[in-house]
């Protein structure tokens, strides 16, 4: 919950100065939020749906929906539009498919009949939580959800029938075998079967009573459903009648697919993975490729496995399963904090000792050895070399290159610190458990415990405004404030708030930001003499706030949040279903975002439009080789018709270089080079650059490396 101005001033000169620092506006800070780490992104995803020998597509959490037409080697995000829990998906080929799921406690199916590039809501009206859908064809489908709902569908979606299951319990999973007969499964052992297109329902004996959470079959006989405490039920007769078998796990077991008639595999939570080698009669311990909880299980059309869990991970295993590949790339350990030394150098910290990096304005980032397993909560830059990092046990790290080597610095205290506030490269202040407030007045040879004790307490955030003037917040809801540079403490304010973060944009003008007991905001307008309390916006927890001038300010926590009136109204800028710990504001338009799962959310100037990894509807297709490159490089287009396509080059502020080309190409393979040259001619410096290929439909965009 780092300080984003670095150079520190006496508070009535550091007042003219922030105003009129344009770099650091809110205001140019774009509304496009885009997933900087990991990649391709950090939500849990539920459900695969193969859709063709390539083609794959994921769903999970925040209306998130992954498409990959390689086998599941490489993924791109698909706009929905929604921020719904997608939970099912089917689709009948790479245009066609639909995925259900649940919005604000009631029902959400989605259509799609572009590959994902766009989708339309059907079934307007209230409808119950939705957990799967199965289509036989385009046209003949099932989905079923809570309180016993299951929806019959013979066109497409365009009406979705309710039918009377006969039950009132959840049902996760349903199977459908042709155009008459289905398979559904639910809590406390329930199973749905009707031969009749669901004019029927009738309830087959499971034998068990386990919260059953999917069902899948081998052909038209052998099947398994399984659900908690490891239950499997295995049926001979396609459904008709079951019976338990032993799984040799207590795990809950979320999810099952077959690969052929025989061979069957079941993934649950703590990473269990079994196998059935004979239709579901007997099952085996399979080695899995980490101890994560596993959502989602299917095959690739070689017979490889597909994998996901919590936070978006995406696993597969060649044809033999000898090996796994993880295609999302980057850390997912949960990010604390994250402060910049420069417009483009921050650094991110979290759990396991977790420390990233960048050097591109948060497009890239990296993972730097920080020496340690404990978690980092705290990271602040004075100066465009010199940071700190804080953390659990009283842990403290220095950098004097921006970032790239770090060394621990030995504080003599055993608290857990939260955050750090570096005031130069000699005076600093770290605050943490049981109010305790260290400082330093040598670089960090030695700290003085100098806060306020309280056995139960914690200080959660520390600002300075100049080399004297600071304040700290602690979870029960007290600000404390020094003049002295932290020598002294006096208490500014006493609230029943948990408070998570303090920022101020000038000596006067500060806010608190925190929640559970009224989810509220602090303000004060006279350097924190007095406190007035706002609502936060929907109601929502935060945990971290950074203010560019009295008026405009960007809040994260359940959801981003900006406001352009002094906290008085805020508009959600993000949705999705993420927990945020900190923001930074990196200058040139650009702000970072971080939190559970190891998120890092980037947004850009407004203007420049980058659309990363959508996957256009005529299948366009962008490479660039050589890369990194000196003195050119090529971009490799495919289009599979005519289109007018804009080729341009941007670098990493957003601002455009170079245009390559701006006109009309004919369908089929296109090279265009770029010599390293801007508009006018002039030889750009070493550095990384986007190169944007646009079409009426489409977007794409790659980074290079020019090297001089």
């Amino acid at each position: 919950m780092g300080d984003d101005v670095k150079t520190r001033l006496p508070w009535f000169v550091f007042l003219i100065f922030v105003i009129s620092m344009p770099g650091l506006s809110v205001a140019d800070v774009g509304h496009d939020w885009q997933w900087a780490n990991p990649l391709p992104q950090g939500q849990g995803l539920e459900d695969f749906s193969v859709a063709g020998s390539q083609t794959i597509f994921a769903v999970g959490t925040g209306g998130m929906v992954l498409r990959s037409d390689d086998g599941g080697h490489r993924w791109q995000i698909l706009p929905t539009g929604t921020t719904a829990w997608l939970l099912g998906a089917d689709f009948t080929d790479a245009m066609t498919g639909t995925v259900v799921g649940e919005v604000d406690i009631a029902g959400i199916i989605l259509r799609t009949t572009d590959g994902g590039q766009t989708w339309q809501q059907q079934q307007t009206g209230l409808m119950p939580w939705l957990e799967s859908v199965d289509f036989l064809d385009t046209n003949t489908g099932v989905a079923v959800g809570w309180s016993g709902a299951i929806y019959w569908t013979t066109d497409g979606g365009a009406n979705w029938i309710p039918q009377q299951s006969g039950t009132t319990e959840r049902l996760y999973s349903v199977h459908l075998f042709d155009a008459s007969t289905a398979v559904v499964v639910g809590g406390d052992g329930v199973i749905c079967r009707t031969v009749d297109a669901g004019e029927n329902w009738y309830h087959p004996q499971s034998n068990s009573t386990a919260r059953l959470e999917a069902v899948d079959f081998g052909g038209p006989v052998d099947g398994v459903a399984v659900g908690n405490n490891g239950a499997v039920i295995y049926t001979y007769n396609g459904g008709d009648t079951w019976g338990p078998r032993p799984s040799g796990t207590n795990s809950w077991l979320q999810d099952v697919a077959f690969v052929d008639a025989g061979t069957a595999v079941a993934v649950g939570i703590g990473g269990d993975m079994i196998v059935s080698t004979n239709g579901g009669i007997n099952w085996s311990p399979l080695e899995a490729p980490s101890t994560e909880s596993w959502n989602g299980i299917e095959f690739a059309s070689d017979g490889g496995i597909l994998l996901t869990g919590g936070y978006g991970s995406l696993w597969r295993t060649d044809a033999a399963w000898s090996t796994w590949d993880n295609a999302q790339t980057g850390s997912t350990s949960a990010l604390q904090g994250v402060d910049n030394a420069t417009s483009t150098i921050a650094v991110a910290v979290g759990h396991q000792g977790t420390l990233l990096r960048t050097e591109d304005g948060g497009l890239t980032w990296g993972e730097i050895p920080s020496g340690t397993e404990t978690t980092l909560r705290g990271v602040d830059f004075c100066d465009t070399e010199t940071g700190l990092v804080v953390g659990n046990d009283g842990f403290v790290l220095r950098t004097e290159d921006a970032g790239l080597t770090w060394s621990a610095v030995a504080t003599g205290s055993t608290q857990d610190l939260w955050d750090v506030a570096c005031i130069d490269t000699d005076h600093a202040v770290a605050v943490g458990e049981e109010r305790t407030i260290l400082r330093t007045t040598d670089g960090g040879i030695t700290w003085y415990d100098v806060g306020v004790p309280h056995g139960f307490d914690y200080c959660q955030s520390v600002f300075f405004i100049d080399q004297l003037q600071g304040w700290t917040c602690t979870f029960y809801g007290y600000v404390f404030h020094t003049e002295d540079g932290g020598l002294t403490w006096e208490n500014q304010a006493s609230t029943f708030l948990d408070l998570q973060d303090i920022h101020f944009s000038d000596a006067l003008h500060g806010i608190c930001v925190g929640g559970v007991d009224g989810n509220a905001t602090l303000l004060t307008a006279n350097g924190g003499v007095t406190w007035t309390q706002q609502g936060n916006p929907e109601n929502a927890y935060l945990n971290g706030v950074k203010l560019s001038d009295q008026l405009t300010g960007i809040a994260v926590g359940q959801g981003i949040f900006r406001t352009f009136d002094g906290a008085t109204t805020w508009q959600r800028d993000f949705s999705y279903s993420l927990y945020f710990e900190d923001i930074c504001l990196m200058g040139d338009g650009v702000a970072l975002a971080v939190g559970r799962g190891g998120a890092i959310l980037r947004a850009g100037p407004d203007g420049v439009g980058l659309v990363y990894g959508e996957v256009p509807p005529s299948g366009m297709t962008m490479r660039v080789f050589p890369n990194p490159f000196n003195p050119r490089t090529t971009v490799a287009l495919s289009l599979p018709a005519q289109a007018r396509v804009h080729i341009r080059v941007f670098d990493l502020a957003g601002r455009q270089v170079r245009t390559l080309a701006f006109r009309l190409f004919p369908e089929g393979d296109h090279t265009v080079d770029w010599n390293g040259l801007d508009d006018a001619g002039r030889s750009l410096p070493s550095g990384s650059y986007l190169i944007q290929c646009q079409t009426e439909f489409a977007s794409r965009a790659l980074r290079v490396l020019l090297i001089r």
